[in-house]
């Protein structure tokens, strides 16, 4: 049976390596849930003797002098969740490790129709919320069994969640499962952040980073998935108020802590961290889905040729794009230096994914022509090719989603460190996934690039760091709890002075200081002017991108105010910040329209 196979290949590795006259000890290693006793179960191994179990510092220590006093020849298994050899003071010499991997989604499908589940959407649940772990599988599918409907993931989720955390009392997680759940909700966090935010003292951070479902990242602790999303969405089930306010906590922190670094790509990273705290249901499923990716995403090099002609192709037949026109596509890209293609390898250096990521400079004028065709000239970069990158390719080889969140999280980090990124997509999915992610449709090309019967969506957005927090505010992080979003709705009022209809319905004409739409235009007229008469050369700057955009129809205003679009744009985002800054001065602190404080 096919949902055999990964355990028969880890007996068969077993088996292997107990035939060498030099292993003492074989460790059959594998997280939480995922088999390792039902492969122990089923060898067939003389008088070696077989440890279950072998996941906390007592059981480690235990199995280790057992080993040491045993009689010379005697052979040993036994099975952890992690790697025995990483245990600080392991006595032995390293054991022969035998992975057991997570099973492949149609052998979660088979476990759960042998269960006794049917429905499409009830199949894909299991898979989606298993990350390949039967026993998750398992418990999930009993849940719907029970009458939980397909759509209460949260339901659906609970039992699993519960079963994750009493198996993980063997590893001397008992006291801090409420610990573990709050890093379940924030994704990553480091000691202060979980200090800050639950009361965690040193040694139950120490006691969460030694837990197997955990892992040491650059940010802090973070909880494998698929525990995270059990624990986060059980969370959201049990305690939804509770969780929306540790959203809310975990984005200022993040906030807080990208503002104090110096370094771009570091305060890259720390933003990227907090898309886990979006709570929306597209973007946590697409960016951060419920299984753990085993890819590293590195440029193309000579000799992907091959990999590239395939996962391109592929890319063609699930798109029902033209092959034809996507080849001439790829063609322009491997003209463009640099090309932009980057793979996703797996743990054994197989092309897993393919995304094309393009520097949006003058060599790639022959791809921005096919893929903007009438915008380019609006859109396209600057002579120093540093206002942003354009995405026309991303794909999984088999559609893993863990895989193809990697890459999208990948591009969207190159995308933060060159402040804009532009999409160019035929694909619905992808389109959705723009105007989730609170990207700006620009347009549509005037023709079909792919012969596909649809016309390409163009979106565009302004990734700058200190556009980023307003950025996440869109987008939900934090959660209904994080705050009104001051920013979005000034530069929307703005965009809207000519629009009498549209500025009376703005939040911000509900404020005391202006009370209609006609006083809140006035208001930021006077913030304009405001501005321009500080002195400060960069707001003298701002007020005049102000002036030409937003109050004299944005003709010609990088030409008329003699910038490059990308200093425009800055001096333009500073403005917006002055002016909301001015309007919350006189709003007063804290202060926000009626039904949004």
């Amino acid at each position: 049976m096919e949902t055999m196979g990964g355990q028969s290949s880890a007996r068969a590795a077993v088996l292997a390596a107990l035939r060498a006259e030099d292993c003492r000890l074989v460790n059959v290693v594998g997280p939480l849930g995922v088999g390792k006793t039902r492969v122990l179960a089923g060898l067939g191994v003389g008088e070696a003797v077989l440890v279950d179990g072998v996941d906390g510092a007592a059981a480690v220590a235990n199995l280790a002098e057992a080993v040491r006093t045993a009689p010379a020849g005697s052979r040993w298994i036994a099975a952890s969740r992690r790697p025995l050899a990483g245990w600080e003071h392991w006595p032995h010499p390293p054991p022969v490790t035998v992975p057991v991997q997570p099973w492949r989604p149609t052998s979660i499908e088979a476990l759960v129709r042998d269960l006794g589940l049917r429905q499409p959407g009830e199949l894909r649940l299991v898979a989606t919320l298993s990350g390949g772990i039967p026993l998750v599988a398992a418990q999930v599918a009993r849940a719907l069994l029970s009458g939980v409907p397909v759509d209460a993931r949260g339901a659906a989720a609970a039992p699993a969640a519960r079963e994750v955390l009493r198996r993980l009392e063997s590893e001397g997680a008992g006291a801090a499962a409420d610990r573990l759940t709050a890093l379940a909700t924030l994704r990553s966090a480091d000691e202060e952040m979980l200090q800050r935010l639950t009361g965690i003292t040193a040694a139950e951070f120490d006691l969460l980073g030694e837990l197997s479902v955990v892992r040491r990242a650059e940010f802090g602790l973070v909880l494998r998935e698929p525990y995270r999303t059990l624990l986060d969405l059980g969370a959201r089930w049990r305690r939804p108020l509770a969780r929306q306010s540790l959203l809310s906590g975990g984005v200022q922190h993040r906030m807080r802590q990208a503002a104090a670094r110096r370094d771009h790509r570091e305060q890259v990273e720390i933003v990227g961290q907090s898309l886990a705290l979006v709570d929306d249901p597209v973007v946590r499923e697409t960016l951060f889905p419920a299984a753990e990716p085993r890819v590293r995403i590195r440029p193309a090099e000579p000799g992907d040729e091959a990999d590239i002609v395939r996962l391109t192709r592929l890319w063609a037949r699930r798109g029902h794009l033209d092959a034809k026109a996507c080849g001439r596509m790829l063609e322009t890209w491997w003209a463009c230096q640099p090309t932009g293609f980057y793979l996703a390898v797996g743990p054994d250096g197989e092309a897993l994914g393919l995304s094309n990521v393009l520097p949006l400079r003058e060599s790639a004028t022959p791809a921005l022509e096919l893929l903007l065709q009438q915008h380019t000239a609006a859109l396209r970069a600057d002579p120093d090719g540093t206002t942003g990158v354009l995405v026309g390719l991303s794909v999984s080889g088999d559609e893993d989603p863990a895989v193809h969140a990697a890459i999208l999280r990948h591009t969207l980090g190159i995308g933060m460190l060159a402040e804009r990124v532009l999409v160019s997509t035929p694909w619905l999915p992808y389109q959705r996934l723009c105007e989730q992610l609170g990207m700006s449709h620009q347009g549509d090309t005037r023709h079909d690039v792919y012969r596909c019967g649809r016309m390409n969506r163009i979106y565009l957005q302004d990734f700058a760091v200190e556009a980023l927090p307003s950025w996440l505010g869109r987008l939900g992080a934090g959660g209904p709890g994080a705050g009104f979003d001051w920013e979005r709705h000034v530069r929307q009022a703005l965009g809207d002075l000519d629009r009498p209809g549209r500025l009376a319905a703005s939040p911000l004409s509900a404020l005391p200081v202006t009370g209609s739409g006609a006083a809140l235009a006035a208001l930021l007229r006077a913030a304009v002017e405001l501005l321009g008469g500080s002195g400060a050369p960069q707001d003298v700057e701002a007020a005049q991108a102000l002036t030409w955009r937003y109050l004299r129809g944005g003709v010609g205003e990088p030409v008329r105010l003699g910038r490059s679009r990308a200093t425009y744009f800055r001096r333009l985002r500073h403005g917006v910040r002055r002016v909301t800054e001015i309007v919350q001065a006189l709003a007063g602190e804290g202060a926000g329209p009626a039904g949004h404080r």
